[in-house]
């Protein structure tokens, strides 16, 4: 079964954290390959880099690449994230999923991490500047990962 998307990695790892997801007919610049050849690193719409296998892409042009180390990659500005989202409202980060103490603000356009939601997905839980806690999630658009990536907390 093909799903038409594909992970894009942190490293040149199935265990790496996947930082996007590539569509089935985009192109992206191929700016490197890992020593192994399993793996191209490739530059996304938004500038960042990542590293998607070797084994579900077609090259149209066989030009060599060079090989690149995972550490000298340009990584995300999250590295090492499985969800993130931007804010779309400033935001009061709160220490339980509900209306009560607030621990923090996230203003408008803010990126923040994604770790954790809620059993109904309406509670985000993030971080962001070292501040963990709770957010209302309808004014977070992810823009890494899913919601059926995160963990209920």
């Amino acid at each position: 079964m093909a799903t038409g998307v594909l992970n894009v990695r942190a490293n040149p790892s199935i265990n790496a954290a996947r930082i996007a997801q590539v569509f089935l007919y985009r192109s992206y610049p191929i700016l490197g390959i890992s020593a192994d050849g399993g793996w191209f690193l490739i530059e996304l719409r938004d500038g960042r880099t990542g590293w998607v296998s070797a084994r579900y892409i077609y090259r149209v042009d066989h030009s060599p690449v060079p090989v690149v180390q995972a550490a000298s990659s340009n990584q995300s500005a999250l590295p090492n994230i499985e969800v993130a989202g931007v804010a779309t409202a400033e935001l009061k980060i709160r220490v339980f999923p509900r209306t009560g103490e607030q621990i923090g603000l996230v203003p408008n356009g803010a990126l923040v991490r994604v770790l954790a939601r809620n059993s109904n997905g309406s509670w985000f839980y993030i971080s962001w500047q070292g501040v963990e806690g709770w957010v209302f999630s309808p004014y977070i658009r992810l823009t890494n990962g899913r919601v059926i990536d995160l963990i209920v907390r």
